[in-house]
């Protein structure tokens, strides 16, 4: 029997360098997915469209972005819950330790959900504010035309 042909998977620091890809230009998912910081966004969502500024989204693609960003989140608190099982609930010292990790989770699920509120709040109003000045801007163009016609009866 030959050698399997088991590809290998690329780290995600070969893809950093530009390795990664398939013959045909594409990347995989799994190389596109990049370690993201603190604020949970990643290549995929760049490559998905979505950018960080949530003033030039559709609601559909805010949405998009923060389930890509949900996503990344449960990988971190499940990462946090792993290191809080190392510490016994039984001892003193490491209670502690366990407590602080349990505050920083909920900390961080917290500032997430209202982050996402708050910016779909404002996605929200800003689509009333730009959908009233559109319903503005359209009667004072049917109140201009309507003045015009007025004025050229009155004048013949």
């Amino acid at each position: 029997m030959g050698k399997s042909r088991r590809r290998r998977k690329k780290s995600t620091k070969m893809v950093l360098e530009g390795g990664g890809e398939e013959p045909n230009g594409n990347q995989h998912e799994d190389d596109m997915k990049i370690e993201s910081s603190r604020s949970g966004f990643d290549t995929r969502a760049l490559a998905l469209g979505l950018s960080k500024d949530s003033t030039s989204l559709s609601r559909g693609k805010l949405i998009q972005r923060h389930k890509l960003e949900y996503k990344l989140l449960r990988k971190e608190v499940s990462d946090l819950r792993k290191q809080r099982m190392k510490f016994s609930k039984k001892k003193a010292s490491q209670q502690d330790r366990r407590k602080e990790l349990t505050k920083q989770m909920k900390q961080i699920q917290k500032e997430f959900e209202d982050r996402c509120k708050k910016e779909l709040e404002e996605y929200d109003a800003k689509k009333l504010k730009d959908d009233d000045d559109k319903v503005a801007k359209a009667d004072d163009d049917v109140n201009d035309d309507d003045d015009e016609k007025m004025m050229d009866s009155a004048n013949k």
